[in-house]
């Protein structure tokens, strides 16, 4: 008795024998002789004597082709606050300006990141990166110059080297001459 391992092998076996007929067949390694009574052509292997079974083509059914939808727009709205009324803050991808705020750009849903530089007189330039996947409005935060001590980070400037230094400020020690070596 087989077991169900054995034959779905032997099925394999015998599927992988009826693809090698029928690719030699389609080959040309095939020679034609007479013609069977339903007007079907039968092939006969090079060497055999045995007809090969009638294969007809089956009509093939018109595929239409299926309509491609276009990617739905996506809307992304920016806003930079504090907003003046007088100033408007510059919306940069790259070094193209694409408009000032407040800015609604329309772009193909997954058409991948914007990378959006916002300036604006007075205030720092600041780097924004909006999604395409959905739509989504942007309020983005402007922090002034004069502000610079508020952000993260911020260090106080050194005053130049060549200013005279502040009162209440030690003078810096002379620079030692070290003797020359003998």
């Amino acid at each position: 008795m087989m077991s169900d391992r054995m034959r779905r092998m032997v099925s394999d076996k015998m599927v992988a024998a009826q693809v090698i007929i029928v690719a030699l067949g389609a080959c040309g390694t095939h020679s034609t002789s007479a013609q069977p009574p339903d007007g079907g052509t039968t092939t006969q292997i090079a060497g055999d004597k045995t007809p090969a079974p009638v294969i007809t083509p089956l009509p093939a059914a018109p595929v239409a082709p299926k309509p491609v939808a276009p990617p739905a727009n996506v809307r992304i709205v920016i806003r930079a606050v504090p907003q003046a009324k007088k100033q408007k803050t510059e919306v940069y991808w790259g070094k193209r300006l694409l408009g000032e705020t407040p800015f609604v750009l329309e772009r193909a849903q997954g058409s991948g990141p914007l990378d959006l530089t916002l300036k604006s007189e007075g205030f720092f330039n600041v780097h924004v990166r909006a999604y395409t996947d959905k739509s989504e409005a942007l309020v983005v935060p402007l922090t002034r110059l004069a502000d610079r001590m508020t952000l993260f980070g911020a260090r106080k400037e050194l005053p130049p080297e060549d200013a005279p230094p502040a009162e209440g400020t030690p003078a810096p020690p002379a620079p030692v001459a070290t003797p020359p070596a003998k």
